[in-house]
């Protein structure tokens, strides 16, 4: 699967979750479409898990 814009095609769920199992980086699937997802460093998701935790308290 192609992320090139020229080059994109519609694909099926299975399609998607067969070609996302091994991609390196993360995607979102919507109505047929695959878009990249922004990642995130270990430093956000570390400071994301201690503010739920307080505001969870």
């Amino acid at each position: 699967m192609s992320t090139d814009a020229a080059a994109r095609r519609a694909c099926t769920v299975d399609e998607y979750l067969a070609w996302e199992h091994n991609a390196p980086e993360k995607h979102a699937f919507f109505r047929g479409e695959v878009f990249a997802m922004a990642g995130a460093s270990e430093a956000h998701n570390l400071l994301v898990a201690n503010l739920v935790t307080v505001l969870s308290t």
